[in-house]
């Protein structure tokens, strides 16, 4: 069993598969490249795979020498350069597929493409005979929280997890009323970021402090933003498309609508990730940015309540059930191993 990693951010939706594949006696291979030199190139955290390869027992390799199943990245891999004999499938991620260079540019040259839900295929327009819906294996990862508050020095008292924006978008955003309010609520802030947007840094003329504790990628796998989420009582989101996150890990949120235009100045169209907020309590949008009453009134709103239930409905509706996703995937593709 093969896999195409050319990004470390790849690594949330390989590692389960590779994991599955050990309990059932399936040897991996990682072939690693890279397409673009930026914070996730495979090369610049060598390091790092190598503990990986050593602490689940995959191969690195950095040639394509391989037959049979390989698992591909959206994005810009090796169209057309992988060895003929391969069964090519795409695990998409993200909404990377919906862009031009993606889904409509490889479909052809691959043999299956699998989507966490057929909701999310259709509502972008890529669909095809060859896409399968059967869930993402992002998620099939237990999360203990008393062992990733250790792990990161959290303590145990509320946490709220600022998602940081593109620094494009924080000028939309009082991001001090925003910290006050939290601490005034007895709320722990932290901050996630990326290394390429760091926040505590002049950028439009905004200096965002840390806060309280700021992350970047400290964990490829398990990543740091689906570790933070699960010990997060609240998130506060900003337009990023963590809200699916948040969702197959039932963390309430609040969400500031920054991205209200595009680069250009048009209207930004509806995403999934609005089907996921508007019909459920768990879940609060501000378009502008609210009075402290406004603010903390929302944060007792969707964690006051205990939405398991609204949730669960989500993902049943737009994403997928949950865990397990990755052996059913692999019991799919057995005839091919």
């Amino acid at each position: 069993m093969n896999f195409l990693l050319t990004q470390m951010l790849q690594l949330r939706y390989f590692m389960p598969l590779i994991i599955e594949g050990n309990k059932r006696g399936i040897k991996s291979t990682v072939w690693y490249s890279s397409v673009k030199n930026d914070y996730a190139n495979p090369f610049n955290h060598l390091k790092n795979l190598g503990w990986l390869s050593e602490k689940f027992g995959f191969n690195l390799s950095k040639s394509v020498s391989w037959k049979g199943l390989t698992f591909l990245p959206d994005g810009r891999w090796a169209r057309g350069q992988l060895p003929a004999h391969t069964y090519k499938v795409v695990l998409t991620q993200l909404q990377d597929f919906c862009r031009p260079c993606n889904y409509k540019a490889y479909v052809h040259e691959v043999d299956n493409v699998l989507f966490i839900s057929k909701f999310i295929a259709e509502h972008y327009n890529c669909v095809s005979t060859k896409n399968l819906y059967l869930g993402s294996s992002k998620y099939d990862v237990e999360f203990d929280v008393s062992q990733i508050k250790k792990k990161y020095s959290i303590g145990n008292q509320k946490v709220a997890l600022f998602i940081s924006p593109h620094p494009r978008y924080r000028t939309n955003l009082d991001q001090d009323k925003i910290y006050n309010s939290l601490k005034s609520m007895g709320y722990t802030v932290i901050v996630k970021s990326l290394n390429k947007f760091r926040t505590a840094c002049k950028t439009n003329n905004v200096y965002f402090l840390t806060r309280d504790m700021y992350f970047e990628e400290e964990s490829w796998f398990p990543h740091i933003t689906l570790e933070l989420i699960s010990v997060a009582d609240v998130v506060i989101n900003t337009d990023s498309s963590t809200i699916k996150e948040c969702v197959m890990l039932d963390t309430p949120v609040i969400n500031f609508n920054v991205k209200k235009e595009d680069i250009g100045g048009k209207i930004r169209p509806k995403t999934y990730m609005s089907y996921l907020a508007d019909e459920y309590k768990y879940h609060k949008t501000f378009v502008d940015n609210p009075t402290h009453d406004e603010f903390a009134e929302a944060i007792t709103q969707v964690t006051s309540e205990n939405y398991s239930d609204q949730f669960e409905d989500a993902r049943r509706k737009y994403l997928s059930n949950g865990h397990g996703c990755s052996a059913t995937i692999l019991d799919y593709f057995s005839d091919k191993i």
